[in-house]
């Protein structure tokens, strides 16, 4: 722990995380410049206490202080865990054998604090698998998550239980951990019989299409409203209340790319009520990984000059000619947006791992100090971040990473106001993987707070896509008509 001072400023509840029986990885503002050769741009390190005895061992042989250090497996795929699959690994020098086999494959969870409030990236190892009491759930209902990132969840008599972690199931060895995964939780929990299967609403989600394949009594969830129904149950909050919820990707009711959305929930009612404005997004999936690509199409869909937009990413000209003549989908992302400022920032054009560009905006929005705005405008509880965009394509310049932050939260402030001061609702509930965003989060929180909201958000469980197993079961719990 005193070296951990000396590379990071550490609050109570981050030494107290640190030393706990949980040991995760934290994400704490890094202390000591070497760091930054480590860190990937980042203000924040990962720090994490040895928690297994080979730990110990090697810190005792080799006298360091500190080991820097990463997961057994690259970006987006599975850990190696098995000694066959380690020793034809070419990507290390040596390989560390042990004489017990790895039965379950486990991450480290990641956890932040953003205005002292716990909030968990990666819900793994420490973590899962424990007990969520909630009075009422009938037992045998199993949830399946998200694709990206993946956590199932089960319920007992009265009882809920998260999974660990898994990365993005597109990738093949990912899916087949999923498989083991949901397997293995239901033998370990002895549950001979699912009599509830609930999953994404998403047509292509490979979690939910496992669900209609493999069990008989399927019920399906919005991507979004099981985000917002995963912070209802952390709370046992049974009122009214308002959801943000925003986040990269999610299907939504009506067909479209839903990330930026508002709900209200009254009674037995999840209806949403608001959302950021709809924008048209070209090359598909691809957009996602190649951020310029949003930038060049959310630009061509405010201004409709192909010209302009090609003179905004000159060395993609022969990409962005295609437009005109493409196949479109529309969403109301969020991350997206934040996407598509970075790029028009000429931050990173290209990511290298998921959310990359978002993460190295927010960075640069660190390093600048202002509290001005950018215009924007609201209609009907639709935000519209048209003028915000323009504005940034004609300035490119970095403090503009500042000023989009600012607005993004103002925006979605004001609009909060307008729901509550509409339908007299004081308790507003945030979840989605934008709030993993240090600005985004501790802004809006303390200007619902100030303004006299109650304000719930994930703590317990990941505020990501990790999470919304446990809304998928409270909403059938509930019987929440979604």
């Amino acid at each position: 722990m005193e070296t951990a001072k000396k590379l990071a400023y550490l609050s109570k509840k981050e030494i107290e995380i640190l030393n706990s029986h949980i040991k995760p990885i934290v994400l704490a503002k890094y202390k000591d410049e070497r760091l930054k050769f480590v860190n990937l741009k980042s203000p924040f390190v990962g720090l994490m206490l040895a928690y297994a005895p080979i730990h110990l061992l090697l810190f005792n042989f080799s006298n360091l202080e500190c080991i820097v250090a990463t997961s057994a497996n690259l970006s987006e795929f599975s850990l190696i865990y098995k000694d066959r699959d380690a020793v034809n690994f070419d990507g290390v020098d040596f390989v560390l054998l042990h004489n017990r086999k790895i039965i379950r494959p486990i991450e480290d969870s990641i956890v932040h604090f953003s205005l002292n409030k716990q909030i968990i990236f990666r819900y793994a190892r420490g973590y899962a698998p424990s007990p969520f009491y909630l009075k009422g759930v009938k037992p045998n209902i199993l949830a399946l998550g998200a694709d990206m990132k993946n956590n199932i969840a089960i319920s007992l008599k009265d009882t809920v239980i998260l999974s660990q972690y898994t990365p993005d199931l597109s990738n093949y060895e990912n899916y087949e951990q999923f498989n083991k995964k949901v397997n293995d939780f239901l033998s370990f929990f002895d549950i001979k019989k699912v009599d509830m299967a609930i999953c994404d609403r998403h047509p292509n989600y490979l979690s939910s299409n496992y669900a209609r394949q493999i069990f008989a009594n399927v019920f399906e969830v919005q991507h979004h409203k099981a985000h917002f129904a995963s912070v209802l149950m952390e709370h046992n909050h049974r009122g009214d209340c308002i959801g943000i919820v925003l986040d990269g990707t999610g299907f939504g009711d009506d067909g479209n790319i839903w990330g930026g959305e508002f709900f209200v929930k009254m009674d037995k009612t999840i209806k949403r009520i608001g959302h950021i404005k709809n924008m048209k997004l070209y090359f598909g999936e691809k957009a996602i990984k190649e951020p310029y690509r949003i930038a060049a199409s959310y630009i061509y869909d405010i201004t409709d000059d192909i010209e302009y937009v090609k003179s905004l990413f000159s060395d993609y000209t022969d990409v962005i000619e295609l437009m005109p003549k493409m196949p479109y989908s529309i969403t109301s992302s969020a991350g997206r947006l934040f996407d598509a400022v970075n790029a028009l920032l000429n931050i990173k054009h290209k990511n290298t791992f998921e959310a990359q560009s978002a993460m190295l905006l927010e960075y640069e929005a660190k390093k600048h100090k202002t509290s001005k705005i950018l215009d924007y405008k609201i209609d009907n509880f639709v935000v519209d971040f048209s003028m915000t965009l323009k504005t940034i394509a004609k300035r490119r310049d970095l403090v503009s990473a500042r000023l989009f932050h600012n607005t993004f939260v103002e925006a979605i402030y004001e609009n909060t106001m307008s729901i509550s001061k509409l339908t007299g609702i004081k308790v507003v509930a945030l979840s989605g993987g934008v709030f993993q965003n240090d600005i985004v989060f501790s802004l809006l929180y303390k200007k619902l707070a100030k303004a006299g909201f109650n304000v719930l958000f994930n703590s317990r469980f990941p505020i990501n896509d990790g999470g919304v197993a446990i809304g998928q079961i409270y909403i059938a719990k509930e019987g929440l008509c979604v």
